[in-house]
């Protein structure tokens, strides 16, 4: 089984910002799921997006280099 990162919504202090936790291993085969995140959110008109990374036990280079 591949690790994989888990991704859960949480509460931002300012409305215009769409936070997002995000635990367990973040691979490079999950840049399009991140991608995808943040598509969604311009679409939406969430152009704040603020990352929660406290939980993040390892980042995959093709999602660091994003």
């Amino acid at each position: 089984m591949q690790p994989r990162a888990n991704f859960e919504l949480i509460q931002a202090p300012d409305p215009e910002i769409f936070a997002i936790k995000i635990s367990g291993h973040l691979t490079p085969r999950q840049k399009g799921v991140v991608e995808q995140l943040l598509t969604k959110c311009r679409e939406t008109g969430k152009n704040k997006v603020l990352f929660d990374f406290t939980e993040l036990e390892s980042l995959g280079g093709g999602v660091a280099q994003m």
